[in-house]
């Protein structure tokens, strides 16, 4: 299970559409990409062009924020049938009516109307200089063999795509069948420095987003394969401790976003440590406890420093088999009435 850096076109698609939304103010106060700078030049007469108009309609009102879920349905519509397939109508995320667009269809016009096709060639030289930049980070520092102590070697092809058109620190992480993607957005670069917006510049923040990102597919396919004792986890997190702050982004009702979040972030920990970076680690969870007010990290944090001991020693083959141990875990920082 290795990760693969490669630009994908549905990617830059909907990127460059969502440019003409809310999406584009999203992170606003940091300098532009060049890339970004040169194709908000390049659709500048395409405003009204109804897959616009479509993605701006399509665009929800949940509390995490419309820019984020509108970039992330546009997504899920195009899904891995790129310009072949229409919309569901009952998308979860939206009060919105998407049923009304034909959004691959719609898209595949504004493809064609704006050119973005000829305009990526004349551009290629910055799309594959992102690219060579998240390479050559990637071969500084791999999570690849860390996700697969911690997941096992699950049957899955891991893409990292870097996105420069979307917000900067911005990353998402769907999954297609058999492959599991990390798309991230560019760094944050102040808009008086004199240095280009390069990907490089995220530095070790780039692993750290494509460990979270594709962790979201793997703990997935994780849960599906313990299904009986991931359904006592969701359960249990009726009785998680978290903020506000925590709930206005991840939702009101316990469930498996608020499990996989809380796994996430104390694997993410757990990372850091494996790499050395041990202060790092315990300033993180610290961190996630003020700002979320994730009273569980701790526990299942080392809950899974034990499993990562007893597999390497041959105890587990896979995460899976471990998730009874992870809700007695949990179900013992359930306070008693």
């Amino acid at each position: 299970m290795r990760i693969v850096v490669e630009m994908d076109d549905r990617v830059r698609a909907m990127g460059s559409v969502l440019l003409l939304t809310d999406l584009a103010k999203m992170n606003d106060s940091w300098k532009h990409p060049e890339m970004k700078a040169l194709t908000l030049e390049h659709l500048a007469r395409h405003n009204d062009h109804p897959c616009a108009v479509a993605a701006r309609d399509i665009g929800p009102t949940k509390s995490m924020g419309s820019s984020f879920q509108c970039y992330a349905v546009g997504l899920e519509y195009v899904g891995g049938r790129f310009m072949e397939t229409a919309p569901p109508k009952d998308f979860p995320l939206f009060g919105a009516t998407p049923e009304r667009h034909s959004f691959s269809d719609l898209l595949t016009d504004f493809c064609e109307a704006t050119g973005l096709n000829s305009f990526w060639q004349r551009t290629s030289h910055l799309w594959d200089e992102t690219v060579a930049d998240c390479r050559r980070m990637l071969s500084e520092e791999d999570p690849s063999d860390f996700l697969s102590l911690l997941y096992g070697e699950v049957d899955v092809r891991l893409v990292a795509i870097p996105a420069p058109l979307n917000p900067t620190s911005f990353s998402y992480g769907p999954r297609e069948g058999s492959t599991a993607y990390a798309i991230v957005g560019p760094p944050n670069v102040k808009k008086d420095s004199p240095e280009p917006v390069r990907y490089r510049l995220l530095g070790r923040r780039f692993q750290a987003l494509l460990f979270h990102e594709f962790s979201h597919s793997l703990l997935n396919l994780v849960e599906d394969s313990a299904r009986e004792s991931s359904e006592r986890i969701y359960a249990l997190c009726g009785s998680m401790p978290s903020n506000a702050k925590f709930r206005d982004i991840y939702g009101h009702d316990p469930d498996r976003i608020w499990f996989d979040e809380l796994f996430i972030r104390a694997a993410t920990a757990l990372y850091d440590r494996a790499l050395g970076r041990e202060s790092g680690a315990l300033a993180y969870l610290e961190r996630q406890e003020d700002e979320y007010g994730l009273g569980w990290i701790r526990p299942l944090y080392n809950a899974l420093e034990h499993y990562l001991r007893m597999r390497k020693a041959g105890e587990y083959a896979g995460l899976s088999e471990f998730f009874p141990e992870i809700e007695r875990a949990l179900r013992l920082s359930v306070p008693l009435d």
